[in-house]
């Protein structure tokens, strides 16, 4: 009776192994191949930013809060009609340049993400 318990035992954790290993090929990340961010983080990132914008903008608006304004309605534009943003994943310590906005994505491990698109009030017409 106690030999077939310890064959039971062996035979489930040779089956917890043969599973573990026969979902490995899954599993694997390549890299370089990040997920993209998903749309409703992008329209929160371009209404967080808008917000900066609207609340620096009281003292009067400056050339750089105009940038900063006009990139975060490119990003919004461009999710809402469904073209497609520029995402570029970056440490904490790298800086936006001009035409980016910032936007942090995932509950588990955050990521930083830079966005930017080129919508255009050309681009809007034609849609």
């Amino acid at each position: 009776m106690i030999a077939a318990g310890v064959f039971y035992a062996f035979a489930l954790v040779l089956a917890g192994l043969a599973l573990f290993a026969g979902t490995a090929r899954f599993r694997t990340r390549t890299a370089g191949v990040a997920k993209p961010v998903a749309a409703p983080s992008m329209l929160g990132g371009s209404l967080k930013a808008l917000e900066g914008v609207r609340a620096e903008a009281a003292g009067g608006w400056t050339p750089a809060l105009a940038r900063r304004a006009t990139a975060a309605l490119r990003v919004g534009g461009a999710v809402a009609l469904g073209k497609p943003v520029a995402q570029q994943f970056v440490n904490g310590a790298a800086t936006e340049r001009e035409g980016q906005i910032p936007v942090r994505s995932g509950l588990l491990r955050p990521r930083r993400a830079l966005l930017s698109a080129s919508t255009t009030a050309a681009t809007i017409a034609a849609s």
